[in-house]
C-alpha cells in the first residue's frame, strides 16, 4: 500500500453523504479515524476539493 491512511466516501440508504478516514498503518485491518458529513461548500460530488 501506498499510503498509510485514506478518506472514504459513502452514502446513508437516505443518500447522506458521509467521509470516513482510515488508517492502515501498523497492520492490514483498516482502522476508522473519524466519519463526518462533508460540507459541500468544499466538496465537488463530495469527491473532490474545491
Amino acid at each position: 500500500m501506498d499510503a498509510p491512511s485514506g478518506l472514504l466516501l459513502g452514502f446513508t440508504e437516505t443518500r447522506r453523504p458521509l467521509h470516513i478516514q482510515v488508517s492502515y498503518v501498523d497492520s492490514e485491518m483498516v482502522k476508522i479515524i473519524t466519519v463526518y458529513e462533508p460540507d459541500p461548500a468544499e466538496w465537488y460530488d463530495y469527491a473532490r476539493r474545491r
